[in-house]
């Protein structure tokens, strides 16, 4: 594209002789049909690519700006949602925290919620993004090469845009808000510039240009670079030289500039070091650079091809290859040379190189982001100068034929997308193919890792994962710490849990949760509960406004007797930080149950945490266990058992004792039948088996199986008083 531009007035020429679909008419404004038609056809097509995705989990990233954000719990409560504490990722981006309350205040933690408003976010900026590129393929200079399809081209680019595979690490992962949001804000500054450039009365134009440009100063930082980019867009595109630009629109150039000094405030205010980026662990200034000389060019394949995209790509400095590193610097340096030649000569083909490169610099430069050096999330701005310049060079080429190639090129993409969005579907899909595509990345591994230990069966197999991660990176403390949890659930794996406990205590022993963890193990290991009980305290200490520590610290202070009034403290001072805590209200009630004169309290806090999880299994369980011992409370505890039961048919310990409970009601045939299910399902279950027994012994021609299965409980936990005093009972009977 090497066509040159009007000087500073704005010449309005009529389109090209019998202009086609969407030709340029802006003044009066464009026939609404070539307008309309178009973008109703955009909303639907991102709305069907987009549809497979609106249950997908919160990874990474989305448990810190929406799961655990408290400070989104409220929205009238001003300064917490617009000043959200540090180092949480909405810390600084006072907006986005905004969305994100509003999300939470009309739907609360619906996932479905949370997705729709990212499909919404994006649609509205594709639309912005058609009709900028609707007005810009109409500007003089361009208007003769391009105004005779500028409705068909603007939608043609925004399609691409809008439906390009690559979109979906900026949508569909519920963090990445940051990135379509800001880049909603930055192309309405582009279009109420464009629109003033070429509208009678400008200065309103100017005025929402500088109101879009500030607030998306205050949703992401990448938002610096829009007032440099209007200037170029100026230059190049309106006026003849960068004086002309700032003399006519000096008003215009001092609000853009002034919203520096609120990304300024934003940033110190809100420690952006310490949301990963230049805090020095991972990356120095000079190797991080030298990273994203091959991480920009990759972004830009990836635009011209988005195969593989990556959920996560974990790059750090032992991925530095001389060879990668000369190949791409030699790549980034033909792109920003060809990019200053074009802005010398005023060629479009320069702002397309400008708007790719410069959107890239907050974070491909050499200020480290050392958590995320490479994610696609961050192309979702520059595709635009990719596409746009794409789609006008096809057309160049091939006149009216290109508009038909570009639609059915968009179809193929439409298709990828929609397969791409499924990956986010679920968090096995998305780390397995992570994993699959790139299993040197550590971060993958243990996340992957995380989700297999959910499933007992799967133990095994997460250790595998997180001993990759380890492997790859000797130093992750996250995975020593997630490894140690797999082991301890193994048999004979506690000291192997040990070990890596204390190797990621080692590497940081400021880490609060792994001294939680490393507490947990201690305490189930005879004459080592004092030892325990330290590393609790020490969590507590590194994290004292965090529950879980407080409800772990307070677990073990009640395995001594001694200490109950202490547990109790702790348990209280949990529920004061988080007053809805089912475990915590359910530890607390185990302990106060220990003292008759508390039991009604204790029964209490149970009755609480059933209404508040009324479909939990174990709330139901837990309760009815309690009642199941209070004198006349039977009938209760055996609805609750049932309940539990129909929640959870799998909960062999609410079957075994819905079987004593039916038992204690003289309903013997069902006290058996429940019983001989649960000994099915758990054979080694000493309950199961003693339960069982306890009900054969009441059926007059079953006494002996019943007798058989009272030994199995004995044997199977010879510590167990119950079954030997029944067997004693059994043998002073007379025969």
């Amino acid at each position: 594209m090497t066509f040159e531009t009007e000087s500073e007035s704005i010449r309005e020429t009529p389109g090209r002789a019998g202009g086609g679909f969407g030709s340029c008419d802006l003044h009066p404004a464009p026939n609404p049909g070539t307008t309309w038609l178009p973008m109703v056809v955009l909303a639907g097509a991102i709305g069907a690519v987009y549809s497979n995705g609106m249950s997908g989990p919160l990874v990474l990233d989305d448990m810190f700006s929406f799961g655990a954000n408290e400070s989104i719990r409220n929205l009238t409560d001003w300064r917490a949602v617009l000043w959200p504490p540090s180092p949480l990722p909405t810390s600084g981006r006072p907006i986005l925290n905004l969305t994100f309350a509003v999300n939470y205040a009309v739907a609360g933690t619906s996932l479905g919620a949370l997705h729709a408003a990212n499909v919404t976010i994006h649609g509205l900026a594709a639309l912005v993004l058609f009709l900028t590129m609707r007005r810009v393929f109409c500007l003089p200079g361009l208007r003769e090469r391009f105004g005779e399809a500028a409705g068909g081209l603007s939608a043609a680019v925004a399609m691409i845009w809008a439906l390009h595979p690559i979109q979906t690490a900026a949508v569909t992962y519920v963090s990445q808000r940051a990135e379509s949001l800001m880049g909603l804000f930055y192309l309405l500054t582009l279009y109420c510039f464009v629109r003033g450039a070429t509208a009678p009365h400008r200065r309103k134009w100017h005025v929402l240009a500088v109101i879009s440009c500030w607030v998306g100063m205050a949703t992401k930082e990448v938002m610096v670079t829009a007032p440099l980019m209007i200037l170029l867009f100026d230059r190049t595109l309106v006026a003849d030289r960068f004086a002309s630009a700032l003399r006519m629109r000096k008003g215009l150039y001092l609000g853009l500039a002034a919203a520096w000094l609120l990304l300024g405030a934003l940033m110190v205010g809100s420690k952006i070091q310490e949301r990963g980026i230049n805090d020095g662990q991972n990356f120095s200034w000079w190797s991080y650079g030298l990273t994203q000389l091959q991480v920009v060019p990759a972004y830009l394949k990836l635009c011209l091809w988005p195969h593989p995209l990556i959920f996560d790509y974990d790059v750090d400095r032992s991925g530095l290859r001389a060879m990668g590193v000369i190949a791409g610097a030699l790549v980034v340096a033909a792109m920003v040379g060809l990019t200053v030649m074009g802005l010398r000569r005023r060629r479009v083909g320069g702002l397309v190189g400008a708007w790719f490169l410069l959107l890239l610099v907050p974070t491909s430069s050499i200020v480290p982001i050392n958590l995320q050096p490479m994610a696609e999330s961050r192309v979702y701005l520059p595709l635009a100068a990719v596409v746009a310049g794409g789609v006008a060079l096809t057309w160049l080429a091939l006149g009216r034929r290109a508009l038909a190639l570009l639609m059915g090129g968009t179809l193929g993409l439409m298709v990828q997308t929609h397969n791409r969005n499924a990956v986010y579907s679920s968090e096995v899909s998305l780390w397995a193919d992570t994993v699959a595509k790139r299993p040197q990345n550590a971060r993958a591994q243990n996340a992957y890792g995380a989700y297999l230990l959910r499933f007992p069966n799967r133990i095994r197999e997460a250790v595998t994962h997180y001993e990759a991660a380890v492997r790859l990176k000797p130093d992750f403390v996250e995975a020593h710490d997630n490894l140690g949890n797999a082991l301890r659930a193994l048999p004979a794996g506690q000291e192997r849990a040990e070990v890596h406990y204390r190797e990621a205590l080692r590497q940081n022993p400021r880490f609060a949760q792994t001294h939680s963890n490393l507490g947990n193990l201690l305490a189930t290991i005879p004459g080592r509960l004092d030892e325990a009980i330290e590393h609790h305290r020490e969590a507590v200490r590194l994290q004292p406004t965090m529950a879980e520590l407080r409800l772990n610290l307070g677990l073990a202070l009640a395995r001594n007797r001694d200490r109950t009034d202490e547990s109790v403290a702790e348990f209280k001072r949990a529920l004061a930080m988080r007053p809805v805590y089912p475990e915590a209200m359910t530890a607390l009630a185990g302990v106060l149950a220990e003292n008759p004169a508390h039991r009604g309290e204790a029964i209490g806090l149970l009755e609480q945490v059933v209404r508040n999880q009324p479909r939990s299994d174990i709330a139901h369980y837990n309760l009815g266990t309690m009642l199941f011992r209070e004198p006349g409370r039977n009938a209760d505890a055996l609805a609750l058992f049932e309940t539990a039961l129909s929640l959870n048919p799998d909960n062999v310990e609410a079957r075994i004792s819905l079987g004593a409970a039916l038992l204690n009601a003289e309903r013997i045939a069902d006290a058996v039948g429940q019983s001989l299910e649960a000994v099915r399902r758990a054979p080694q279950s000493s309950r199961a088996n003693f339960t069982l027994g306890a009900a054969l012994l009441r059926v007059e021609d079953r006494r002996t199986e019943g007798l058989a299965h009272i030994e199995i409980a004995s044997r199977l936990d010879p510590n167990w008083e119950e079954p030997k005093r029944a067997l004693e009972a059994i043998q002073t009977l007379p025969r």
